[in-house]
């Protein structure tokens, strides 16, 4: 019983190398190269395979002018897709510009895996990039970035990741047309640490971030200690915030911020008297000798009814293994609340517990002769899911990778928001 759960948690949580940069490019015609900007700081070891030569091959690159292309010499036949794995030792920048260089911007259609490079910059990266999507599920190391200036202008299939709240931005200074012009970007970005920031006018032009979102991420940068003050935050184009959160508006413009072309929400719309109920401090996670623990802070809390635990084995679909009532009294607090929940749950039950969900959804990408394998796969996994979480002796943790979890805060009127997910610490 213990291998076969732990085959279904192999099969329906993320596995994937940690280290290199992952790209995919799609070649509509025939070509010999890939280009791209970018800078390293010696020889980047490239990996290369295309879908009509999966064993590929091996190459470097050196680049210490990022002023100039660097072209990866690989024969492309005409619909080809191309996957470059770049080891991270020397990278340092990858970018696109729009296309100078006659950079392939048109072609790159993913990044599937940041890895572990020491980022220096994430300026002009994927701007004008209108086929890319962002799929990497690990965090990019941004400590020694001091600029996102247009990394996503105008890359109008973009959609951030589950993680992005995760990102430590605290060195970045320049944010400006970060997500502007993409139409799809719609993120509470209420986590971020703004305290190096000093531009960020048209971070949100013309974005997409929903009312809500807008709202709710103004209020948590301006309660924020850690927020910079005297910031450029003008020409947010189509960005509107609720009445309710005119108060935290105001409080930004008072620590110096400049901020324009967004608006307030008409009254009768929904978001106008939106609820602002709870402001999340850290929350954490980890599993340590079968024992899941949890732990979360709120800064405030008005309305606040109960929070729901969720769990994830992929960080998209989410499953709820718990439930904590809200401290505050009447569910009123404007001091910070510290919140524990734990749960006996082996790392391989926990993954198939809340792995089972993402199981039923694999039929969309299979095709028909898969799908006969599909009812025998989703039987098997509900077997032995529920299996093993009806168990009460529960087997130690086992060498599997990651599950997530997030904290749902629902209020007394039915109303819920998110917290940021993190993953689950393996002690």
């Amino acid at each position: 019983m213990k291998h076969y759960l732990l085959a279904l948690a192999v099969l329906i949580s993320f596995s994937a190398n940690t280290q290199n940069f992952i790209t995919r490019w799609v070649f509509p015609k025939a070509s010999n190269s890939i280009t791209f900007n970018g800078l390293t700081a010696g020889d980047v070891i490239c990996r290369w395979t295309t879908s009509s030569n999966p064993s590929g091959g091996t190459l470097r690159f050196n680049n210490s002018n990022e002023n100039l292309p660097i072209i990866i010499a690989v024969p492309i036949p005409a619909g080809d897709t191309v996957t470059l794995h770049m080891e991270p030792a020397n990278l340092r920048r990858f970018f696109l510009n729009g296309g100078n260089n006659n950079a392939n911007f048109n072609e790159l259609t993913e990044v599937r895996q940041w890895g572990n490079v020491p980022w220096q910059s994430m300026e002009v990266a994927f701007v004008n990039c209108p086929n890319f999507r962002l799929l990497a599920t690990d965090v990019p190391n941004l400590s020694g970035v001091k600029s996102m200036k247009q990394m996503f202008w105008f890359s109008r299939n973009f959609v951030p990741p589950f993680n992005m709240d995760l990102w430590d931005v605290s060195s970045v200074t320049d944010m400006e047309s970060m997500f502007a012009e993409t139409g799809s970007f719609n993120r509470n970005l209420a986590t971020w640490n703004l305290s190096s920031l000093t531009n960020a006018a048209g971070m949100f032009s013309n974005s997409g971030i929903s009312c809500e979102n807008y709202s709710r991420t103004i209020k948590a940068w301006a309660e924020n200690p850690n927020t910079a003050n005297t910031v450029n935050f003008s020409v947010q184009r189509g960005a509107v915030y609720a009445n309710t959160a005119e108060v935290f508006r105001n409080a930004l413009i008072a620590k110096g911020w400049s901020i324009s072309m967004d608006g307030l929400a008409i009254p009768g719309n929904t978001c106008y008297d939106m609820s602002l109920p709870v402001l999340f401090g850290e929350v954490n996670a980890s599993l340590k000798n079968g024992d899941l623990q949890v732990n979360w802070s709120t800064l405030t809390e008005t309305n606040n009814g109960h929070f729901d635990i969720e769990a994830s084995a992929d960080g998209n679909t989410f499953t709820k293994i718990g439930e904590a009532l809200s401290k505050a009294p009447a569910g009123n607090s404007s001091f910070p609340l510290q919140y524990e929940f734990r749960k006996k749950m082996s790392s391989i039950i926990l993954s198939a517990c809340i792995g089972i969900l993402a199981l039923c959804s694999i039929g969309a990408g299979f095709d028909r002769q898969k799908k006969i394998w599909l009812p025998i796969l989703i039987i098997t996994g509900i077997g032995l899911s529920i299996a093993g979480c009806t168990k009460t002796s529960l087997p130690q943790e086992d060498e599997i990778d990651s599950a997530y979890i997030r904290i749902k805060q629902v209020d007394k009127d039915g109303n819920s928001k998110t917290s940021k997910v993190v993953t689950v610490v393996k002690e």
